[in-house]
């Protein structure tokens, strides 16, 4: 199955994409350019996305829905805009040290 990504913008009705997501054949995902998966079918997977979006300035800037299957693709292009910036949707993995002070 092919890949299918998604903006997030500040306009977007979270509700209603919660509601699209449920009729959705496969699993749907919000992913943040940090390389978090989390899945929008799950309740839990819903409270932390509605959280994220009530405290956070990362979700509408930093962030994509993630589908598999065209039928998946055409629903939700029902309410969001197809993403394409592959190359800014790279997961910036964060720097590590690897010497630890004693």
């Amino acid at each position: 199955m092919k890949d299918f990504y998604f903006k997030i913008t500040g306009q977007t009705d979270l509700n209603a994409l919660i509601k699209l997501v449920a009729k959705c054949d496969n699993d749907v995902y919000y992913e943040s350019a940090d390389g978090d998966r989390i899945s929008l079918k799950s309740t839990f997977g819903q409270f932390i996305f509605f959280t994220l979006n009530k405290t956070s300035y990362i979700l509408p800037q930093q962030s994509w829905i993630h589908c598999t299957g065209a039928s998946d693709r055409k629903r939700l292009s029902e309410l969001l805009i197809p993403y394409t910036g592959k190359d800014e949707r790279k997961y910036h993995e964060p720097e590590r040290k690897t010497d630890f002070p004693s």
